[in-house]
């Protein structure tokens, strides 16, 4: 959609289609190879990813837990 009208696309597969998440499930299968053999903890469903490491980008510790697909996930007492 552009300004609130449909408009037909030559290329690519529709937002929200059947085959978006095949689609995206083939093409990361080997990202999430690779992440497993380094030992990163990767939660991902479809196109939509969360990284769990130790440095960079965003730190949890800061906060007690975040959202991801309208679930919260963060530390219990536990630390999970």
């Amino acid at each position: 959609m552009e300004n609130g009208i449909r408009r037909k696309t030559e290329e690519g597969s529709p937002q929200g289609g059947p085959l978006s998440p095949l689609l995206a499930n083939i093409y990361l299968n080997e990202f999430d190879q690779e992440m497993k053999s380094r030992g990163v903890t990767v939660i991902r469903y479809a196109d939509d990813i969360v990284v769990l490491a130790k440095s960079k980008v965003v730190s949890v510790v800061a906060q007690k837990h975040f959202k991801f697909l309208g679930f919260a996930l963060g530390k219990n007492g536990r630390g999970v």
